[in-house]
């Protein structure tokens, strides 16, 4: 599995994939009880991308060829 650019497909780089994608929902769900759920959630939508993914610009590719 792979952290993309949802735009170019290429590598998210460090600020996205780890500052936003997971620093900044982290400190949310510190403070809004239950937030984590709602994020969660988002995985139903058709594109599969979470609220942390729409944040982020990002999408995760499987890598794998088989």
């Amino acid at each position: 599995l792979r952290v993309v650019d949802v735009d170019g497909r290429s590598n998210a780089g460090f600020w996205r994939a780890v500052a936003i994608r997971a620093v900044i929902p982290e400190a949310v769900w510190l403070v809004v009880p239950f937030s984590f759920f709602v994020d969660v959630l988002f995985i139903f939508r058709g594109d599969r991308r979470c609220l942390h993914d729409l944040l982020a610009q990002t999408v995760v590719v499987s890598t794998s060829q088989g």
